[in-house]
């Protein structure tokens, strides 16, 4: 083979251009949308080698899914439906063996706000209203909070209602018309330009009242002193004042005849006493008393004892010493003296009362006159007996009392009275009628005998005989009825 030695063959070696790494970045504008929208950003590049592509948002790399590579030079992000997450710095960077590019835009999705912030609080709660405040959300959807809604639900209805239909910008409201002691519930949502938030509500009910509670009862009032047209009362302060100072008492009167009560004045008292004017002489009155605070009035005391409009009763002096006029072995027979001092009213009757020796003394019986038998004694027992005289305000002051009594019949020998014995004289025909006094314990018997025949009542003759008398009645004498009367 010949070879052409003037146009000799020589190898060929091909070498690729490099080409320095450009993005377009005329493109790489920011990007605002509404959520729900679709995303899609397109990227011009260049360079040689063909470099990596990496896209990432606030520096985490992007779901692959997100991201496609139609041909050489083009990149795509593509999401059908953003959402507010998708907010961001989206970020390109291109790398290759002999350098590298980069790039980012901002994406604003813009959507609701997220939630107010936590806690939806609730304060100053009084009869009628409540003030809510709460924390602005943490996200603004995009754009700003143009303000807030409140609404709220009595638990009767459940129902929400809306508060205040024109938005608030501040992040607290008074919520007004509450119904006094309903439970209500409240939520609050945020605004901007793309809608409403999710509501944030509060984690329990609240009651529509005062955070306090009315206070307690007074004790009854005490009556001081009285006159012929008023009376003067005090009281003590409640024991619980329900958690507000007391502002005051209202007083109540009632005439006991008409059972009503009326208020005292026309406004509350300051203190704790108080003077009734304009009463009825004579008239018997009862009192009592409300304590007032900012939630309002107690209940009322219990009413006072019955007070009778004039001037002041006090307790009576001590009766006399009791005699003790009779016993037998249950029962002791008392007379005793009115007292010099009856207080100043009406003695309407007496209490009896006994001891033994050493003991107690203890009520027995209680009598209208200064004489009464005290019954149901035990025989045997030795006692002292005393009497307190009872006007209008009740038992007064002790008398002196008895010398120790034993409980026993006494054991008299039998006396007789003779001084109205005489000789009788008679005609046929007419009564004889002799009468004999005696005293005598146990009571004796009585035995008439005409000379030594004893004599048993019959139609002609009459015997009456009591504890203390006996009497002999022959009706019709005759002449054999005369002779010698005796008794044993």
């Amino acid at each position: 083979m010949k070879r052409d030695l003037e146009n000799p063959v020589l190898p060929l070696k091909l070498f690729h251009q490099n080409v320095p790494l450009k993005l377009d970045l005329s493109k790489l504008r920011d990007i605002t949308l509404k959520a729900g929208k679709p995303l899609l950003i397109e990227l011009d590049y260049e360079g040689n080698p063909e470099p990596t592509v990496s896209w990432s948002k606030e520096d985490v790399p992007l779901d692959e899914a997100k991201t496609q590579k139609s041909k050489p030079g083009l990149t795509i992000v593509s999401i059908d439906k953003v959402v507010r997450s998708d907010t961001g710095m989206y970020s390109i960077k291109l790398t290759n063996e002999i350098g590298s590019a980069d790039g980012s835009l901002k994406v604003n999705v813009l959507d609701v706000p997220g939630k107010p912030g936590k806690p939806l609080e609730v304060s100053d709660v009084t009869r009628e209203s409540a003030v809510l405040s709460w924390k602005p959300p943490a996200d603004d959807g995009g754009s700003p909070i143009s303000g807030y809604h409140v609404e709220k639900m009595d638990k009767a209805t459940g129902r929400w209602v809306r508060v205040n239909p024109i938005a608030t910008t501040k992040t607290s409201l008074t919520v007004p018309k509450l119904e006094e002691n309903h439970e209500y519930m409240f939520r609050v949502v945020a605004a901007n330009l793309e809608g409403e938030s999710e509501p944030l509500e509060t984690e329990q009910y609240t009651v529509a009242k005062l955070p306090f509670d009315p206070p307690s009862s007074p004790a009854p009032p005490v009556i001081e002193t009285t006159t012929p047209d008023s009376i003067s009362l005090s009281w003590k302060p409640p024991e619980s004042d329900g958690g507000s100072p007391i502002t005051g008492y209202v007083v109540e009167k009632r005439d006991t005849r008409s059972g009503k009560w009326t208020k005292v004045g026309k406004h509350p008292v300051k203190g704790t006493e108080i003077t009734v004017p304009n009463l009825i002489e004579g008239q018997e009155y009862e009192f009592r008393v409300s304590a007032e605070n900012l939630a309002g009035l107690s209940e009322p005391s219990e009413p006072s004892e019955k007070a009778i409009a004039r001037y002041p009763v006090f307790q009576a002096g001590p009766p006399g010493t009791p005699e003790v006029e009779a016993v037998t072995d249950d029962s002791v027979t008392l007379a005793w003296e009115k007292p010099t001092y009856d207080g100043d009213g009406n003695v309407e009757g007496y209490v009896v009362e006994m001891r033994k020796p050493d003991g107690e003394w203890e009520e027995c019986t209680r009598c209208s006159e200064p004489k009464c038998t005290v019954d149901g004694l035990n025989k045997g027992d030795e006692l002292e007996f005393r009497v307190k005289a009872i006007n209008e305000v009740g038992p007064g002051e002790a008398s002196k009392p008895t010398p120790l009594t034993l409980i026993e019949t006494p054991k008299i020998a039998p006396t007789m009275d003779m001084s109205d014995l005489q000789d009788v004289k008679v005609k046929a025909g007419s009564p004889i009628d002799l009468n004999v006094k005696f005293t005598g314990s146990p009571p004796p018997t009585a035995t008439w005998y005409h000379g030594d025949k004893q004599l048993s009542p019959s139609n002609a003759v009459v015997i009456e005989t009591t504890a203390t008398s006996t009497r002999l009645t022959v009706n019709k004498s005759s002449r054999p009825d005369s002779g010698k009367y005796k008794l044993l």
